[in-house]
């Protein structure tokens, strides 16, 4: 095999990737809620990739200001937090092909020039 270690376990600090170093780059979908709400559709589109065997997704865009951002995870409040545990043990409750859950990971957007204020 040519790159052995890319399908070995790491240690990443405390966490360790199974069964291997693959990881799922974010990419929005627009599957959110227009309120920034998790949806089924994003839980189920993420459970799909779950189930191929990756060690760690990192979920697309999630908005960390309170400025409207249609279609697009939110961050922003204490309020999403709920769904966003939801979305993360629906990810963690799948096996892939080995047995092994992946991580799930934020990817932390700001709109920048776009925000108000």
């Amino acid at each position: 095999m040519k790159y052995p270690r890319l399908f070995s376990p790491i240690n990443i600090g405390s966490c360790t990737l199974q069964p291997n170093r693959v990881m799922m780059t974010a990419a929005v979908t627009r599957l959110a809620g227009e309120d920034g709400d998790v949806t089924q559709q994003i839980i189920d589109r993420y459970q799909r990739i779950a189930m191929g065997g990756v060690g760690a997704i990192v979920v697309e865009a999630a908005v960390v200001l309170s400025s409207r951002s249609s279609f697009n995870l939110r961050i922003s409040d204490d309020s999403f937090i709920s769904q966003l545990r939801n979305l993360v043990r629906a990810i963690k409750g799948v096996r892939g092909k080995d047995r092994h859950s992946a991580y799930a990971l934020p990817q932390a957007f700001q709109k920048g020039m776009e925000t108000e204020g």
